[in-house]
This record gives structure tokens, sequence and C-alpha cells, in this order.
């Protein structure tokens, strides 16, 4: 059964939306899924080094040290666990906002027979490349027609209704009246009401891409860690 459960899990997080790295107490990557491979194939602020996760600020780097060594074997004076998630803005050299890194422990019979250490997950989101939730399970989560669906998923994407008519190839007048209906059929009356309704209805998890991580020139990782 703990086999079936590592499998689902892995399928689970292969799929998902953000970076994610799966790291032993030494900080050595265990399992990374493919947006994660993107990411720290870019080497803008962390990376791969030697197969373990590598951060390159000279601040955030000895930071990332000590929180993952905290969350992997750190336990009060009555053997509990002192923490359990923590999370880390990482700098990019590139200028581009900084990565998101929320570190979060797994303890080992989760995924094994409970005689593995714990591990850690390290889950990166980037803001330069936000997701939005798929225009599909927009419909079904509030029963929307197939041009509501998709006014609302260019809606939930930060796009502007003077834009999401020239998208949808409508007037104006006509995306603020399909406004009005999602307005109606979620419960809202603000446009940022909406939106936030809409992120909230999806799981962040099966969320859709807006935009690709851009493979930038090669770097070295070799600032100080």
């Amino acid at each position: 059964m703990q086999e079936v459960i590592s499998r689902a899990l892995a399928s689970l997080m292969g799929n998902a939306n953000c970076g994610v790295v799966l790291l032993d107490s030494e900080g050595s990557v265990r399992w990374r899924n493919t947006l994660a491979d993107s990411l720290l194939a870019a080497n803008d602020g962390m990376c791969v080094r030697s197969g373990r996760l590598a951060l390159w600020h000279r601040t955030t780097a000895p930071e990332f040290r000590r929180t993952l060594g905290e969350l992997a074997n750190h336990h009060d004076a009555q053997g509990r666990l002192q923490v359990q998630c923590s999370a880390l803005t990482v700098p990019r050299p590139s200028g581009d906002p900084p990565y998101f890194l929320v570190l979060l422990r797994l303890d080992g019979q989760l995924l094994h027979d409970g005689n593995e250490p714990a591990f850690v997950a390290g889950i990166i989101t980037d803001p330069a490349h936000p997701n939005c939730p798929p225009e599909d399970l927009l419909r079904k989560a509030f029963s929307l027609t197939e041009r509501e669906g998709a006014l609302a998923a260019l809606l939930a994407s930060r796009v502007g209704v003077t834009d999401a008519a020239g998208t949808l190839g409508v007037s104006l007048a006509t995306v603020r009246s399909m406004l009005k209906i999602l307005f109606q059929k979620t419960g809202t009356h603000r446009q940022g009401e909406l939106v936030a309704s809409l992120w909230r209805a999806v799981p962040v998890l099966v969320g859709h891409e807006v935009g690709r991580p851009k493979r930038g020139p090669a770097r070295r990782c070799s600032s100080p860690d």
C-alpha cells in the first residue's frame, strides 16, 4: 500500500503547476518534477550542484541550509518536531521577481516504511510566470457556458475586460454583460472578488500555466552558497 501511495503522490506532484523537489537532510535532490527541472536549469538564483539544491544569494543560502536542517532533524527535549514548514524568498541575478520557496517536512513513514528519515519537499513558485485555473474546471465549478468559461479564465489570468473582448472577438459591451452573469453565478459583486473566487474554486495543483519559464543563458552555479 505504501508503494501505491508513493506512486500516487509522485504522479500528483509530477503534474503540479509549481516546481517540486524532494530533498533529504543534506539537501540532495531525491526527486523533482518537470517544472522544477526547467526552473533549476535556468540557474537564476538556484540550481542543482553536485546533486544538491544550491542557492546563490549570500544571505538566503545559509538560511536555506539552516532551515533544511531544522525541518529534517530538529526536535525538542520531548522528541517533538519543532519546525513543520518554512518559506524563503530567493533573489534572482537576472533581476526577475524572486522565487518563493516553501519547505515542508514529509515524515519518512509517509513515503516508506517508517524507518527512513524525514524528507523535505521544496515547492518553488515563480511570480513572473503565474498560473490560472483551467477553463474546463471553471465551467464545471460554476455551471458556465463555453464563452463564459473562456472569459472567466482570461480574468483569472489578470487579463482586463478590454483585452478579453479582443481575445474573444466580441464587443466590450458583450464582455460587460457576460461579466454580470459571472457575478451572479459566482455570488460576487466586483471583478476583484470574482477573480479571487475563481482562484479559490480550483486547487492550485491543477492550474494551467500562463507562461513557461524561459531558460536564460547558461550560468555556472558557482556563486557563494
